[in-house]
């Protein structure tokens, strides 16, 4: 449970990076190599401020005296951070010849995304079991995501499921 518990939090972030991919629409946009120094820049940054949020829920997870409020609030903050960092990476424009590609990590990252949303929620209705399945059912989802965003080439972005 630890690590499906930290994985899809840890995917938010990655997701943040790549959901902006689909709003900018330039003739020719970036070059992909000035698209992933942006976006890892943004990663970058956030992970330094996603990263306690992750051990905190985390450890709650794994704590038997853990309250759902408690844990609520911190994935509320990560959700809430993950929104606010969403919005300045979707102001990047994105390379053309991409569109696809990023288009298929969108995808990906923003189920991950919709379930840590949904695990703060069932965490607010003080329903931890669910909420702790909920998390964990996008391990799977976050592991595909990495993979991408390795392959595409953003390291920084990838680096935010490394964080244990």
């Amino acid at each position: 449970m630890r690590r499906s518990m930290a994985s899809a939090p840890l995917a938010v972030l990655a997701a943040l990076a790549i959901s902006a991919c689909g709003s900018s629409h330039h003739a020719s946009g970036p070059t992909r190599a000035q698209y992933i120094s942006s976006a890892d820049a943004i990663c970058s940054n956030a992970q330094g401020q996603v990263t306690p949020l992750l051990h905190k829920l985390e450890t709650g997870a794994t704590s038997l005296s853990a309250n759902s409020r408690q844990l609520a609030a911190t994935a509320e903050k990560l959700h809430t951070l993950a929104a606010g960092y969403l919005a300045r990476l979707s102001a990047l424009p994105r390379p053309s010849a991409d569109k696809t590609e990023l288009a298929g990590i969108v995808t990906l990252t923003d189920e991950v995304v919709n379930t840590i949303g949904q695990g703060a929620s069932a965490l607010a209705a003080g329903n931890t079991v669910a909420a702790l399945a909920t998390l964990a059912s996008a391990e799977s989802a976050a592991s595909t995501a990495d993979k991408a965003l390795h392959a595409y080439g953003l390291t920084s972005c990838a680096a935010v499921f490394d964080v244990s």
